[in-house]
């Protein structure tokens, strides 16, 4: 079953897809053509906004507007779609797992270097990864 940010199955849920797999689905889209320590650094964004607000990282991806990765797809779509990734497997086992890393300390945002979203402004840089920068912000939203 899917969880929305308020703990509630998603409508149109199937039963197809996991919590974890969301989590995989949203890193790929982020991040599938970086390299695994990049894609492990935005799997760390989400669990420090995991932590902040007390949700699960699954909670996390599915708040509107959070990564921009879900705002013009399903997330049953993206999750199929990123099924079909050459590195689904690992970034799956990556989310069951777990690992015990911090390469980007704090950082709660990231963005892809090319593209600059309104709250760079008022955020910290923290680090540089492949083509993804990471920051932090206060709060975020």
């Amino acid at each position: 079953m899917i969880l929305g940010p308020s703990n509630q199955a998603l409508a149109g849920d199937s039963g197809r897809s996991s919590n974890n797999e969301i989590v995989a689905a949203v890193i790929i889209a982020e991040a599938g053509g970086e390299s695994l320590k990049c894609q492990i650094a935005v799997y760390e964004v989400i669990r420090n906004r995991s932590k902040t607000k007390n949700r699960t990282p699954a909670q996390i991806c599915l708040i509107p507007s959070q990564f921009s990765c879900l705002n013009k797809t399903s997330v049953i779509d993206l999750v199929n779609k990123s099924k079909r990734h050459k590195q689904w497997n690992t970034i799956l086992k990556l989310v069951e797992f777990t690992p015990k890393t911090n390469y980007i300390k704090n950082a709660n945002h990231f963005e892809n270097a090319k593209i600059r979203p309104y709250w760079v402004k008022q955020a910290i840089f923290v680090s540089q990864i492949g083509k993804m920068r990471f920051y932090y912000l206060g709060q975020f939203k």
